[in-house]
């Protein structure tokens, strides 16, 4: 398996990304990096003390970093990304109206977000060093309450997700 990945520009891709990554509930921003020198920001977010996950925007249009934050306690409850009239992805740390972009405006005023063309991201380990990614993040079954019945049904996850089989020096390059 290969340790980064890129984000298809398509729903499907994002539902392969954001479903692999658990939508990003539960985790949390420990840091970003921006490179302006090569126009890209990485953000690194933890899951645990074992596991997180790093999300690489390349060709970056607009970052906005919400500071007001109690990092101890600011897990996320999810994560959004869409792909805008522009054809630019926008991934924003919150899911308060899941998959309605008509709200974007509503997000960019108190959350952190990131808008750029193109996304990769790869799974880390305790240091937040890039790894292969665990088969979990790719297959998994998953508890489901069914209200009908009030039991759990197991039900079986696969994403699709397009490895990146480039070099990051052929892309990472300024825009001037």
């Amino acid at each position: 398996m290969a340790i980064w990945y890129e984000v298809e520009k398509n729903k499907e891709g994002i539902k392969n990304f954001l479903g692999s990554n658990c939508e990003f509930h539960d985790y949390r921003i420990d840091r970003i990096e921006y490179v302006a020198s090569k126009d890209y920001c990485d953000v690194y977010l933890s899951f645990c003390k074992t596991e997180g996950t790093v999300i690489r925007f390349v060709g970056l249009f607009d970052i906005h970093i919400h500071g007001d934050i109690d990092y101890e306690a600011d897990w996320m409850f999810g994560s959004e990304l869409f792909i805008q009239d522009n054809g630019r992805f926008i991934w924003i740390n919150d899911e308060n109206y899941g998959d309605d972009s008509s709200h974007i405006d509503d997000y960019k005023s108190y959350a952190t977000w990131i808008e750029a063309d193109r996304i990769f991201f790869a799974v880390t380990d305790g240091e937040q060093n890039p790894i292969e990614i665990p088969i979990y993040h790719i297959d998994r079954n998953v508890r489901s309450l069914n209200y009908d019945t009030n039991k759990y049904d197991i039900i079986h996850q696969h994403y699709d997700l397009k490895p990146f089989e480039g070099d990051f020096k052929d892309i990472l390059k300024p825009k001037y």
